[in-house]
């Protein structure tokens, strides 16, 4: 069994990530076939752009084409993995595979030329600056978290209460107080929820 891995379908966690109506297989597939579209329609606009910029900006005079299928893949396949939430090496190393899957067949069918060779030195750069970024980010939203929790602990008088269809709050600043009482829809407040949780 432990060779096997019978509990990836949950994440190794089955008694918290149980999936009794098989849900999962119906969102997974709902997020590669939104990354497809996605990655289709991004592409294509990528073509449209360039097309635009030769025709607008450097006045040649070109009908419209669409990029080779290598392209498109690699797009498509970019979308489908941003729709996942990934660790940043796995997304990292995801988004290295998707760049292969774009310029080995240029490169093995010597069609590289010098605009390819610096897309895909910019193309690398992006993912190096993305996973950078990702990383602040992380840190940010931890400190915060924490800053949150030490703001809660000190001013403890302010309270927040999710009920039923309103929000109650009571906020203590600079010797004023107030209290408010605030209906919301289920899906707001549902949202909310998740948002603080």
């Amino acid at each position: 069994m432990l060779a096997n891995n019978a509990f990836a379908y949950c994440l190794n966690n089955a008694v918290n990530e149980a999936d009794y109506g098989g849900n999962l297989v119906l969102a997974v597939v709902k997020k590669i076939l939104l990354g497809v579209v996605k990655g289709f329609f991004k592409q294509l606009c990528i073509d449209f752009i360039e097309w635009l910029f030769r025709k607008v900006i450097k006045n040649y005079n070109q009908k419209f084409k669409i990029s080779k299928a290598e392209d498109y893949v690699s797009a498509m396949l970019s979308s489908i993995l941003n729709e996942f939430k990934l660790s940043s090496i796995i997304g990292i190393a995801a988004s290295i595979i998707c760049l292969l899957v774009k310029y080995i067949p240029k490169i093995i069918g010597k069609r590289m030329r010098q605009k390819d060779w610096w897309n895909l030195l910019l193309d690398m750069v992006a993912i190096v600056l993305k996973a950078i970024v990702n990383k602040e980010l992380k840190k940010l939203k931890s400190k915060r978290t924490q800053i949150h929790k030490k703001m809660m602990t000190q001013n403890n008088k302010n309270t927040l209460k999710l009920e039923s269809q309103r929000i109650n709050a009571k906020i203590h600043y600079l010797g004023m107080s107030l209290d408010l009482s605030i209906p919301v829809s289920h899906q707001l407040l549902s949202s909310l929820i998740n948002i603080l949780c």
